[in-house]
């Protein structure tokens, strides 16, 4: 079975991230020396980005995902999320709780 590609904004629990490398393919954005860079290498393609609320998600890496269609923010935090840019069609999911 073909992993899925998911950029992950910064890392989770040992626990957690264990989980989601048995699912996915990460692309450790925390882990790039040049984020912009990577992102125009390896991400172009990916519909989904997981991230920490607290930890959030800038318009800049948003705008290097041109196929972005949902931000799985883990934790109730939304506050580090560009919002304002989300809501001009950016993306078209964020969960809320």
């Amino acid at each position: 079975m073909t992993k899925h590609r998911l950029p992950v904004m910064s890392p989770y629990t040992s626990e957690e991230m264990a989980h989601l490398e048995a699912d996915y393919h990460l692309y450790k954005l925390y882990e790039a020396a040049d984020l912009g860079s990577f992102l125009a290498a390896h991400a172009p393609g990916v519909p989904a980005l997981a991230m920490r609320g607290d930890v959030g998600v800038t318009a800049d890496v948003v705008g290097a995902l041109p196929n972005l269609e949902i931000v799985s923010p883990y934790g109730v935090r939304t506050d580090a999320i560009d919002l304002p840019y989300a809501k001009c069609g950016a993306f078209t999911s964020l969960p809320t709780y």
